[in-house]
């Protein structure tokens, strides 16, 4: 059952003249998605693109998503979990569902310092009402003994329908399963030389003719290259990524969120820089949030055409989506100059609640 009411307008997008933002060799205008949210919520969310053109992230204050239509309106999403850190449109039995990793955890306002919910980790797929049509549970493994099932990435192969998971805030380890749900192997990282530290996110990408699945291993500052049937394949970014987060691939261009602050480009497995550095050092007190002159944690300042901390990333069409980790959030849309668009969000707001009975 579906339950919808109108909420106060709020949410919008910018359009700010003026800003824009060289990626590669093409210029993009930078727009604010879903502007205007003044909350003190901790933003830690992915983000996704969906067949009609809307656009789905978390909502900053956790346990809900934010659906942006093409015409302009916006919905809250009630879901039963806690962090929607990364979000993938695939289809399921014949339709569109939202696979979301939610690593259980997520920051809530305190003064002077935010303070840690956490509940236990899942992978499940929505409906766009928030209902759980399917669920992938923590395989029964000896890593989980010591380790809790903190997933912070899933990715869903098109042909074959296998899942991967990446649980970088727990076990650090990458699992394939089947599209039942039945775990078919498990990987670590030692095939490319250590352990993963924080796999953080996964991207299957056809390369060469053949498709390869894509580890974002943040805290070894690399992307490991696997087969479909988890055969190692080679290391790619070592030296030039600081904090590799998410992936995503537009016109044959690997994209990268680096979590330290900038938008990393690789053209096949050849780095080709980066885009929006903010400068900013990760050491900094309060990072990557700010320290107001009482001593809380509030909100940083966040210019536009550079990024503060990058988070989710998805492309639709010729765009680029971004998520930022951070109070209050930042979710971003860069355009290609020669493209005209709508504004994504006309501030207008719906409420979507779903009630559940278990894990339908």
């Amino acid at each position: 059952m579906t339950q919808a009411k109108q909420d106060a307008p709020r949410g919008g997008t910018e359009f700010e003249a003026g800003h824009h933002l060289t990626v590669g060799d093409k210029s993009y205008r930078w727009d604010n998605i879903w502007a205007g949210y003044e909350g003190t919520g901790w933003s830690h969310s992915g983000i996704a693109a969906l067949q009609d053109g809307s656009v789905v992230f978390a909502h900053p204050e956790g346990h809900r998503l934010v659906r942006v239509l093409p015409g302009g309106e916006a919905q809250e999403i009630h879901t039963e979990l806690t962090e929607m850190h990364a979000i993938v449109a695939a289809p399921l039995a014949g339709r569109e569902a939202l696979w979301v990793a939610d690593n259980g955890s997520r920051y809530c306002h305190g003064t002077p310092d935010y303070h840690e919910e956490l509940n236990v980790g899942r992978v499940a797929a929505l409906d766009m009402d928030g209902a759980i049509r399917q669920e992938i549970h923590c395989p029964d493994l000896p890593a989980y003994a010591e380790n809790g099932w903190r997933p912070t990435t899933v990715a869903v192969d098109g042909q074959t329908g296998d899942i991967w998971v990446g649980d970088g805030y727990g076990a650090s380890l990458v699992h394939c399963f089947d599209a039942a749900g039945q775990l078919r192997f498990t990987l670590d990282g030692t095939e490319a030389g250590k352990h993963f530290a924080s796999p953080h996110g996964i991207h299957i990408r056809l390369g060469g003719g053949e498709r390869e699945v894509y580890v974002a291993d943040r805290g070894n500052r690399r992307i490991v290259v696997y087969g479909l049937d988890g055969a190692f394949r080679r290391v790619v970014g070592v030296g030039h990524l600081s904090s590799p987060s998410s992936l995503a691939e537009l016109d044959g261009i690997l994209l990268v969120t680096e979590l330290s602050g900038a938008l990393a480009m690789f053209d096949g497995d050849d780095f080709r820089g980066h885009a929006g550095q903010s400068g900013r050092n990760t050491a900094d007190e309060g990072w990557p949030n700010q320290r107001s002159h009482d001593g809380n944690v509030t909100r940083a300042s966040t210019p536009p055409g550079v990024f503060n901390s990058p988070h989710g990333i998805a492309v639709q069409g010729g765009h680029i989506l971004l998520t930022e980790w951070m109070v209050g959030g930042r979710f971003t849309r860069l355009s290609p100059d020669a493209c005209v668009t709508a504004p994504l969000c006309s501030g207008h707001v719906v409420d979507l609640k779903h009630e559940h009975s278990g894990n339908s």
